[in-house]
């Protein structure tokens, strides 16, 4: 929700700062998850990974209550009825039930041909044809159009924008896949406990947050989004092929955390850019819904990515460990790779090997999606893009300051999204 806030709120001229730090939060947040739940583990239970969430959000709250601006209102607001709860169903739809039985395949829950995963992703494809059909279909009727939808048409329909989205899911999945594995194979292949597992992932982290801030600040006084995350991609692509090439050694080579820096940098560029081209690109009456769509296919990404990698993982593990495991082994670990300290030492001498080889397969799955990225963002080209001045303009025209307040001056037009149809 912050994420969808800040851009909202800010003066129109700090969006590039605004997007950094958006993506700096994204990428300090994403690294810190593990360590702090692997000092959790090691120390105490998984279940104050929940607990801890309570007081980080009741501190926040609390200065908000009093440090809110009391006039501070950039929109009208917005009746219950004006809400489109049948693209969100079917939006909903289309990404959980698509997760969901991704995930339970790759715990093996069900197989790809069982009856259940059939129907599921039969339901989830359904369900966005239903949400392109259902979205034109508002868009051209007047009297559905004051509905605000979660995926507009406008947005379905542009260009750049579902570029973007694609580039996200992309991030999303090298993201996760990457902050996933890397702790989780100093565990396996060099048997460290899950603190010193989880700090391993601090290169990735700090040039995360660096790429982050150059990402804001390569667009600061002109429009170079292109270009940035053309870098962006190119730079997850070499830094996946990189991690790919790590062998079997007692200990995390020191190479891998300069793989790790390459990395961070192309992830953090597309953080912050995606935010502000979405900025950059979308209607103003579609700012919060681009921002929570960029958000929203941020995890949906990463979620198909750390599903498919324990597709890999246990495929690869059915294939090669059947004779060394027994059904119950294989079964515990599959569904958590952790079990391998409950074996035998030859056991996990076979097991370590083959979770090496499923990591270098995972990172090659990456580089087989970072060019999807680079792809999405070739065709998002513009000869002649918004500069941040003409959306200065745009936002005085509409009835707004820099300064994200009202102008009550006459004649302006403000944005209600009750009367807005356009």
């Amino acid at each position: 929700m912050s994420m969808i806030v800040y851009p909202e709120i800010c003066p129109a001229s700090l969006v590039p700062m605004i997007s950094a730090l958006v993506g700096l939060i994204v990428a300090v947040a994403g690294v810190c998850g593990p360590i702090i739940g692997g000092l959790f583990t090691s120390y105490t239970t998984w279940r104050w990974a929940f607990g801890l969430n309570g007081p980080c959000s009741f501190i926040p709250a609390l200065v908000l209550v009093f440090a809110w601006p009391r006039n501070l209102q950039t929109y009208a607001k917005l009746p219950f009825s004006a809400i489109d709860y049948a693209g969100s169903v079917l939006f909903l739809c289309g990404t959980v039930l698509l997760v969901f039985i991704i995930n339970q395949v790759s715990v093996r829950a069900y197989d790809w041909d069982s009856g259940p995963t059939i129907t599921v992703l039969v339901i989830a494809g359904l369900s966005w044809i239903a949400l392109v059909l259902w979205q034109r279909f508002i868009s051209h009727h007047p009297r559905f159009r004051r509905l605000r939808s979660p995926f507009p048409y406008r947005i379905l329909t542009s260009r750049v924008m579902m570029c973007a989205i694609l580039c996200t899911i992309c991030t999303g999945f090298v993201m996760m896949l990457t902050i996933v594995h890397v702790p989780f194979r100093a565990e396996i292949a060099n048997l460290y406990d899950a603190v010193k597992s989880g700090i391993l992932l601090l290169p990735l982290m700090g040039s995360m947050a660096v790429g982050s801030a150059l990402g804001g600040a390569a667009s600061t006084k002109r429009n170079n989004t292109w270009w940035t995350l053309v870098i962006s991609g190119i730079l997850m692509l070499v830094g996946s092929a990189l991690l790919s090439t790590l062998t079997d050694t007692s200990s995390p080579e020191p190479k891998e955390w300069g793989f790790q820096v390459i990395l961070g940098l192309g992830l953090g560029l597309n953080l912050s850019t995606a935010t502000f081209i979405t900025s950059m690109s979308v209607e103003f009456e579609d700012h919060a819904v681009g921002q929570g769509l960029i958000a929203q296919m941020l995890v949906f990404g990463g979620s198909l990515g750390v599903a498919s990698s324990f597709i890999v993982l246990n495929n690869t593990i059915q294939d090669r460990l059947t004779n060394v495991l027994s059904p119950t082994q294989l079964r515990d670990f599959c569904t958590s790779p952790t079990a391998i300290y409950s074996f035998v030492s030859l056991q996990q001498l076979e097991v370590r090997e083959v979770y090496i080889d499923t990591f270098n397969a995972n990172m090659r799955v990456c580089i087989g999606i970072s060019p999807v990225s680079i792809v999405a963002v070739l065709c998002s080209f513009q000869r002649n893009p918004p500069t941040l001045k003409s959306r200065l303009a745009d936002l005085a025209e509409v009835g707004y300051s820099v300064a994200g307040t009202r102008i009550n001056s006459p004649g302006s037009k403000i944005i209600d999204a009750s009367h807005t149809d356009t």
